[in-house]
């Protein structure tokens, strides 16, 4: 296959997942009062959401919250013991420079209970480049385009 077919190959392929990834957008937000949408991941064992009713705009920079839910929880705490079942983070992603970071972070049992939290000034904010083909890529442009206009 020459450079030329693996371009064309990559751009259908790319084509095809955004159309499955608008379509799941359009149908989880109509399903969802919170506004939670489901992104897809390699794994069948993590539910990976976004909410949009959470996006919020500043500059460039967009704020939101995010969700990794495990089917059946993987990793203890190291302090608590505890099976982690959920991650909720508040994220700020850079839609210009292609960055993220988080403000707030926290982990919560199998039966809901609050383990840990932790929280960061916007001054200690530290910002890390997003890899092309990742799903934190397909969250920038999934956040920064619910964002435009806010």
């Amino acid at each position: 296959m020459d450079r030329e077919e693996r371009k064309l190959k990559i751009t259908r392929t790319f084509n095809t997942a955004w159309a499955a990834l608008l379509m799941a957008v359009g149908t989880a937000t109509a399903r969802s009062a919170e506004g939670w949408v489901v992104l897809p991941t390699a794994s069948p064992n993590i539910t990976f959401s976004v909410d949009l009713h959470s996006v919020r705009r500043d500059g460039p920079r967009v704020k939101f919250w995010e969700r990794l839910t495990y089917v059946r929880p993987e990793h203890t705490d190291a302090a608590s013991g505890k099976w982690i079942k959920e991650k909720k983070v508040h994220r700020v992603m850079d839609c210009e420079r292609h960055s993220q970071g988080f403000i707030y972070g926290a982990l919560y049992a199998e039966d809901g209970a609050f383990i840990e939290s932790t929280a960061l000034d916007q001054s200690r904010l530290q910002m890390a480049p997003i890899p092309p083909g990742t799903l934190a890529e397909k969250e920038l442009e999934l956040v920064c385009g619910a964002s435009d206009g806010k």
